[in-house]
């Protein structure tokens, strides 16, 4: 009688319910104890080495599963399901209400034309979060020009006054410069007798 093989999708657990029964058989009978030697070493290294990379994969294709049935979850959530339903409502009931601030509005004509927005929080980027690096850097190279030209219109129209200096390589003296003494010396008289006994003024 032919000995029947094992299928390829036999359960490794199968396997090993098949071995205990084999090598119990082989062990018993002295004559074939030796026998069973080879099963023991074959489960231990090769057997168990297969069982636990199939318990593994099992449960990563668990949960590959799991997510997948998670993404189709939220990606139903977002895009169809509840979310999207209360994103559509609440849409729905901010315009119905715009609407009736727009009654207001058109009933008393004293009101801001921006009434009915007012009530509205309004959410987007600034302009600058849109801008590429060169253009971030015009707009800065701009904004330091429209600050420096205030300055030199400031620097026009009040020029600097540079000292003079005199022919001798001195600085001129500044009117009112100088201490009461010296000023005195400028504006007094000093009087002074020569040899013929005339007064010279100097």
């Amino acid at each position: 009688m032919a000995l029947p093989t094992l299928p390829l999708d036999t359960n490794l657990a199968t396997i090993n319910n098949e071995d205990r029964v084999t090598r119990c058989n082989l062990q018993v009978n002295p004559m074939t104890a030796a026998l069973a030697a080879p099963f023991a070493a074959f489960m231990g290294t090769n057997w168990r080495n297969a069982f636990l990379l199939e318990i593994q994969l099992e449960d990563d294709l668990a949960l590959a599963s799991a997510r997948i049935l998670y993404a189709d979850r939220v990606l139903k959530f977002a895009t169809t399901g509840e979310r999207r339903k209360v994103i559509d409502d609440y849409n729905a009931l901010r315009k119905s209400t715009c609407g009736e601030l727009g009654k207001l509005q058109h009933q008393n004509p004293d009101l801001p034309n921006d009434f009915a927005d007012s009530f509205f929080r309004h959410e987007s980027r600034r302009g600058d979060d849109k801008l590429s690096p060169e253009q971030l850097k015009q707009k800065i190279d701009g904004l330091v020009a429209q600050q420096e030209t205030p300055q030199k219109k400031l620097e026009a129209a009040h020029p600097a006054k540079k000292p003079k200096w005199s022919k001798r390589g001195g600085r001129a003296a500044t009117p009112g410069a100088g201490s009461e003494k010296e000023g005195a010396g400028r504006i007094g008289c000093r009087h002074q007798e020569d040899g013929g006994g005339n007064e010279e003024v100097r």
